[in-house]
């Protein structure tokens, strides 16, 4: 049985997939096809599969599938899809992709997080979600989100809770740091090279909210592009509720707009990916002697 290969546009064409199936099912008529789909999270250990290579090593496994499809994700993800209930060929797939990548996957997650299931029956629109993130199509979740970020009156609140709880930050001996990053490679780089810091870290903009009500951080490094709301969205909020606030953002992006937009939102600083060590740790530094002259 030969297998599609689709590495350009993956995530469109998958999105589309999902949305004729659920058209042609609608009516209740039609039997909804078995489909299967393992994701595999190459985006959280920053690695771009090569496509003839990776199809090489599932080649003699995917023979055994029915309609098989890989495709490979702009932001390094593989979803490999096939028909039918045969479950020897998942268990087939997460053995040799472990085999292939085991100690890079090992080093920011563990194996079992690293694949996730999906089903045409059950769970196709978490995995429509998953396209729409990919796609950078804002979730119903991230338009309410966005809704909650500009409503006047919880950001008063917010501010009046921040008021009273940052008296935290004149107490520390050191800076305490929110990662606000989705990448678990960036996140572990980022807390490797802030080792002697007290670090806490969010994977999308809702948590970070939370995570600075709680924590009241001293310093935020935060991505651009989140599974909910971006980076600048999340920026505009901080400044929003905490003029104290002390933004730098992280990103493997640097166009003009995005800086543009970072100094409208009062941001510190805009350091590009991949990370230096050195930049990182002069934020700090530069944090420092601004919060003594402000002691002072």
């Amino acid at each position: 049985m030969d297998c599609s290969i689709i590495d350009t546009d993956a995530e469109d064409m998958l999105y589309a997939l999902l949305i004729a199936e659920g058209q042609r099912t609608a009516g209740g008529n039609e039997k909804v096809t078995n489909i299967n789909f393992l994701q595999c999270q190459f985006f959280h250990i920053d690695i771009k599969p090569d496509p003839s290579t990776f199809y090489g090593a599932l080649k003699s496994l995917l023979a055994e599938a029915q309609e098989c499809g890989l495709y490979f994700c702009t932001d390094g993800d593989v979803i490999i899809k096939w028909n039918g209930d045969n479950q020897d060929i998942r268990y087939g797939l997460v053995k040799m992709v472990t085999n292939m990548y085991e100690t890079d996957i090992e080093k920011y997650t563990s194996i079992d997080d690293f694949f996730i299931d999906y089903d045409m029956i059950n769970s196709r629109d978490k995995l429509k979600s998953e396209c729409a993130k990919k796609l950078k199509k804002q979730s119903k979740h991230g338009k309410e989100l966005s809704k909650y970020f500009s409503n006047v009156n919880l950001i008063g609140a917010l501010q009046k809770t921040i008021h009273m709880i940052k008296m935290q930050r004149a107490l520390r001996a050191q800076p305490q740091i929110l990662i606000v990053e989705d990448q678990k490679f960036s996140q572990k780089i980022l807390t490797t090279i802030l080792k002697d810091y007290t670090c806490h870290v969010a994977g999308t903009s809702g948590e970070a909210l939370l995570l600075y009500m709680e924590k009241c951080p001293d310093i935020v490094f935060l991505d651009i592009e989140l599974p909910d709301l971006n980076g600048h969205q999340f920026a505009r909020l901080v400044r929003n509720i905490d003029q104290d606030s002390y933004v730098v953002i992280v990103s493997g992006n640097q166009y003009e707009e995005d800086i543009k937009t970072a100094k409208e939102n009062d941001v510190k600083g805009f350091i590009s990916k991949p990370y230096e060590k050195e930049m990182i740790l002069k934020v700090i530094e530069q944090f420092k002697r601004t919060r003594k002259r402000k002691v002072a």
